[in-house]
């Protein structure tokens, strides 16, 4: 059973994700002392040793909550067809928007590569697993398309959280999904996608 997280302890690790994020926002986070974070959200350094041990630490847990998030719309999207994969394209964007502070901190030059590599190979994963389940066990698309495709979305959603004017999550997700089959037309005449 889930042990129930004190509201009191919910809002001082809050606090700290806010406050790091905020610092984020002028600051590499190899830069950030836990005297800086604390004194950013107006804490006691042995409150905040209470919840972590680091700012990585504190980082980690900003990571791992966005990436449960992806993982909880690829798996709200059980269906490996080709069809439903708008769906869960528009569902993307759709967190990563609900999440843009955070996307433009981790996607920007004071970012977490891992975190990104992650979700790339997640979202690699995903595409492989639907084009597979589509298109047939024996049918093989060269890894250079996916890594194409991969690195094409997350160039396309870095643009986006970043635009200070940026199109809705279903426009962008559209635009998204239209290139990916138009990728795969174009080498795979022979799909029928």
């Amino acid at each position: 059973m889930e042990k129930k997280i004190d509201r009191r302890v919910r809002k001082t690790k809050t606090q700290l994700k806010n406050g790091l994020l905020h610092i984020l926002q002028r600051k590499n986070l190899k830069d950030i002392t836990i005297k800086e974070l604390v004194d950013e959200v107006d804490i006691n350094r042995s409150t905040f040793y209470l919840h972590y041990s680091d700012v990585y630490q504190v980082m980690d847990e900003i990571e791992c909550e966005l990436f449960e998030e992806l993982k909880t719309i690829i798996a709200s999207h059980p269906s490996k067809d080709m069809e439903d994969t708008f769906a869960f394209v528009n569902d993307l964007f759709i967190a990563f928007d609900e999440n843009r502070e955070l996307s433009v901190l981790l996607m920007g030059p004071n970012g977490d590569i891992s975190f990104i590599q992650k979700a790339e190979k997640l979202i690699q994963d995903m595409i492989e697993q639907r084009l597979s389940s589509a298109l047939g066990e024996n049918y093989k698309i060269s890894p250079y398309i996916y890594s194409f495709c991969r690195s094409g979305i997350f160039g396309l959603l870095k643009t986006w959280v970043e635009d200070d004017h940026p199109a809705k999550p279903e426009e962008v997700a559209k635009i998204t999904y239209e290139l990916l089959l138009s990728i795969l037309r174009e080498f795979h005449p022979e799909l029928k996608l």
